[in-house]
């Protein structure tokens, strides 16, 4: 990743969730599983791609968590939980999202901004903001059963290639093969 000072957002959002057995709880929000995990990566590229797609932005979740416009990316997450056997104790979810640089380094592959693709310069106070409130949206999902299905249907519905058949490398063996991404597993694993 490459930012340009001042022309992008790079930030962390630190989520801090209560431990069933204290009593302190006023500055946490309420208990997840530690089989949630992966929500927490649907909520977070979710509310990115609605923030670009309700600024004219057609975007796609490339499994895990970056988000695509096309085949060029627009925003790269890092997320890191901290769990104990029965609960998520926190997650720091780290974002960033090309704003206004048009000029990447050419070792980058595939970059693109906002400002590129819109030809509009953007405020980053303003625009993190925005962002931070669509992420408000999502974070209740987290705790309803119904609400965490209809999250998984719909960061299935947005990712990139879905049902196209492309070449994977197999990680463990460096085998080549042709697929098309059909879901993702209970886990958040891709299916392939």
């Amino acid at each position: 990743w490459s930012s340009a000072d001042g022309e992008n957002l790079t930030f962390s959002i630190v989520l801090k969730f209560s431990d069933i057995k204290s009593k302190r709880n006023s500055d946490k929000i309420s208990h997840l599983r530690p089989t949630a995990q992966f929500a927490i990566s649907e909520i977070a590229t979710l509310a990115v791609s609605s923030y670009l797609k309700d600024n004219g932005i057609e975007a796609k979740i490339k499994w895990p968590n970056d988000i695509y416009v096309g085949n060029k990316k627009i925003c790269g997450m890092l997320i890191e939980n901290t769990a104990s056997s029965d609960s998520i104790l926190s997650s720091v979810i780290g974002i960033g999202l090309n704003l206004n640089q048009i000029d990447f380094p050419p070792e980058l592959l595939n970059p693109v901004s906002m400002k590129t693709l819109t030809g509009r310069s953007y405020d980053l106070h303003k625009e993190l903001e925005r962002i931070i409130s669509y992420f408000c949206k999502y974070l209740p999902f987290l705790y309803d059963e119904v609400s965490l299905a209809g999250l998984k249907d719909k960061y299935i519905s947005e990712l990139y290639r879905l049902g196209v058949e492309c070449e994977f490398t197999d990680c463990r063996t460096s085998i080549i093969f042709k697929g098309t991404i059909i879901g993702i597993s209970e886990h958040g694993l891709l299916k392939v």
